[in-house]
């Protein structure tokens, strides 16, 4: 163990925030023991004394009202403390019995209940959602019967190729919903690609797994997670129970609190209703750290705790992403590690929290806010980790996968047909030539020059990133539309346009769309956009609308604005026409 631990762990605190295999202190040698005790030794507690001391400052630089923090290891959580106000402008303190909405975290606990109801035998990880749900359909471009190809599996790994939002219960929504009638409302969305081939974060697919493990156990959701995963472990007030989150007197209101008290009202139970400790919460890594077992009792199989783990990248070269409901990496500071590391954030309604935990040493870390700076608790979080590592002798050297392959040369007509804009929901990239150097632009204005390796992959190294970014050209081969991979995690940016596209059809009927709407969290404008004509087509801010028929029309990233009723529906959010 280093000396002067104290020390080094508030230099962590005090420093920008810093992702696992980001530059970090030299390292010793692996430790001759993966596993770390934090229940011995004395220098660990001065970590914890400046981790005490550094997280009030902290705080009020990124003005998080209150926060509650625990470290755990496999014995249990080691330390646990409360900073701050449940509420901005109140003075009721966060304690460490304080619950939070901990948001998308909630998918690790869903998960986690499914792998139960896959070892009782309820559900099948490769069933289809029609077994289960024989009423269920959703819109497709791609299959006739999407229901009948999409599995539990797919939901999980976020490949289902479902959206983000639906028309009833969503991150816009204002008034109370059910989970059953927020499912219902799926039916009226449409996927984004065909089932299985790609990669896109989904509430809806875990919302939509959370049912059907209602529907197979024939109990309620939530009361199916409070027996079988939150009961054994011996948690008592966290839980996804609305009516026990409204009456439970020491809960935290999200910042701005305009719209806390919505967060458990909103139908979107699975993917984001779970209310916790910071400690109880620590006691689910406890879980996951030990393969399965609390205690003497074994709550969940092995196999399956490394199921959620283990599950395959989708691209080849992937480096970090989604397991089952966790997202996991496999490599810390260029090493494979036998077990990757797990993590998930959550950010809305006012609150940002982060779960992050290291089967290879056996210690986690929970950071809950009500703040929606998500960033701040991945960070603080991070930093701690790293700083229990560092002190036990882990490698936490900056590790660029990339940048040693070898770089060709490609003809400038092979580069053309690439050239053009990419893009996801909210953000764009542009593969472009600036003063005669091939690259990317990203949605700021900065350009990093495009090292390319192959014909259809070039990386990119952007200062102060921790890895180097690994970029695929993936043709159109599914029928959903060229887009660009980034290989490290897998995701896509759809091609939208470029230089040498030809104009588009300009139909006269389309003026009847142009002009500017608003998206609305209940009555409430949340977001403006316009939609307008340019070469030949309509496109809603910088994306292209594709018509597939009379008043309905795709972005190039799959998402769908429908104006054939009065109420304009984009995505799955309510709108309405400003001008």
């Amino acid at each position: 163990m280093k000396s002067k631990l104290g020390i080094m762990s508030a230099l962590w605190l005090l420093v920008g925030a810093v992702p696992f295999g980001g530059p970090g202190p030299a390292s010793a040698a692996e430790p001759a023991s993966r596993y770390i005790n934090l229940h011995e030794g004395n220098e660990i507690r001065l970590l914890f004394d400046s981790l005490e001391g550094a997280i009030p400052g902290r705080m009020a630089e990124a003005k998080v009202p209150g926060l509650s923090m625990a470290i755990v290891d496999r014995d249990g959580v080691v330390w646990a403390r409360g900073f701050g106000v449940r509420s901005a402008g109140g003075s009721a303190p966060v304690t460490t019995e304080t619950l939070f909405s901990v948001q998308s975290i909630s998918k690790v606990v869903t998960a986690t209940a499914i792998m139960i109801a896959v070892q009782e035998g309820l559900v099948d990880l490769d069933a289809p959602v029609s077994a289960y749900l024989p009423g269920f359909t959703v819109h497709s471009r791609y299959e006739e019967r999407p229901e009948k190809v999409m599995t539990i599996r797919h939901l999980l790994k976020h490949t289902s190729g479902l959206g983000h939002e639906a028309p009833v219960g969503n991150n816009f929504s204002r008034g109370a919903t059910t989970l059953e009638d927020h499912v219902r409302s799926i039916a009226d969305t449409w996927t984004l690609f065909p089932v299985g081939s790609r990669y896109k974060y989904s509430n809806l697919g875990m919302d939509l797994a959370g049912y059907i493990l209602q529907a197979a156990s024939k109990t309620p959701f939530e009361a199916y997670v409070e027996r079988k995963l939150l009961a054994p472990l011996g948690i008592r007030a966290s839980t996804f129970d609305a009516s026990r989150i409204g009456s439970y007197e020491n809960r935290a209101c999200g910042s701005p609190p305009g719209d806390a008290a919505l967060v458990y009202e909103q139908g979107m139970i699975p993917c984001g209703g779970f209310y916790a400790t910071a400690s109880e919460l620590g006691e689910i890594v406890r879980l996951h750290l030990n393969g399965g077992t609390a205690g003497s009792k074994r709550v969940l199989e092995e196999r399956y705790v490394d199921a959620m783990m283990n599950e395959p990248f989708a691209v080849a070269g992937q480096l970090y992403g989604h397991g089952l409901g966790v997202f996991k990496m496999n490599r810390l500071a260029g090493k494979t590690l036998r077990r990757p590391f797990a993590m998930h954030s959550g950010g809305g309604f006012g609150f940002g929290a982060n779960v992050t935990w290291l089967p290879e040493f056996g210690v986690g870390a929970v950071v809950l806010t009500n703040s929606p700076n998500a960033e701040f608790a991945a960070g603080l979080a991070h930093r701690a980790l790293a700083a229990i590592l560092e002190a036990y002798g882990a490698s936490l050297d900056t590790y660029r996968p990339y940048a040693d392959l070898v770089e060709v040369d490609i003809d400038d007509e092979k580069l053309k047909p690439l050239l053009g804009t990419y893009t996801q929901t909210r953000d764009r990239i542009e593969f472009c030539i600036q003063d005669g150097t091939p690259g990317f632009k990203l949605i700021d204005g900065r350009f990093f020059a495009a090292h390319f390796v192959a014909e259809r992959e070039a990386y990119i190294d952007i200062p102060g990133a921790a890895y180097s970014t690994l970029i695929r050209f993936v043709p159109n081969l599914d029928g959903a539309g060229a887009y660009l991979c980034t290989v490290h995690d897998g995701d896509a940016y759809a091609y939208c346009d470029g230089p040498n596209d030809p104009p588009g059809p300009d139909d006269p009927r389309w003026e009847r769309y142009v002009g500017s709407y608003e998206w609305l969290a209940g009555d409430a404008p949340v977001l403006t956009t316009n939609i307008h004509r340019r070469n030949g087509w309509l496109y809603l801010e910088d994306m292209k609308l594709v018509e597939h028929e009379p008043g309905l029309f795709f972005l190039p990233h799959g998402e769908y604005v429908d104006a054939r009723g009065p109420v304009p529906i984009g995505g799955g959010v309510a709108g309405r026409r400003k001008n």
